[in-house]
């Protein structure tokens, strides 16, 4: 075999090898990083569900809006689809066995992101609006 063949070769390995890792081996920090939110997040609606059904019942406000035209009763049960639905132990452990790709990782962290931005804003609406308490 003659030297360019064997370096055109070896660089066409190495360009398939960082393919696969870039875009279809998991990283295990990215792993570890999307438990962590998806377990932050978990806690935080549960929270949320928690001191919104509190308060609702307290103040028999179910019918009350609580932003953007949802009733306390519809936020909440919003809530729970996304907790019994999406936040549960048999997706945390598919996260956990890492059979993910890179780019299926990505699009999972996004989301969870989003979702805490999302439970934040409710958090901050609930809390200046209804309870008077939120610190800006």
């Amino acid at each position: 075999m003659d030297a360019s063949l064997f370096w055109t070769t070896l660089g066409t390995l190495m360009a398939i090898l960082t393919f696969i890792y870039t875009y279809y081996k998991e990283p295990r920090e990215d792993t570890e990083y999307a438990i962590q939110k998806f377990e932050f997040l978990k806690k935080l609606n549960t929270d949320l569900i928690n001191d919104l059904t509190t308060y609702m019942i307290a103040n028999n406000a179910q019918e009350k809006e609580i932003m953007q035209q949802l009733t306390f009763e519809q936020g909440i049960r919003i809530l729970q689809k996304n907790l019994d639905q999406v936040m549960n132990d048999k997706n945390l452990e598919n996260l956990k066995k890492g059979k993910s790709g890179k780019r299926h990782l990505d699009f999972i962290i996004r989301k969870l992101e989003e979702n805490i931005q999302h439970c934040s804003e409710i958090r901050t609406v609930f809390e200046y609006y209804h309870l008077g308490t939120a610190k800006i």
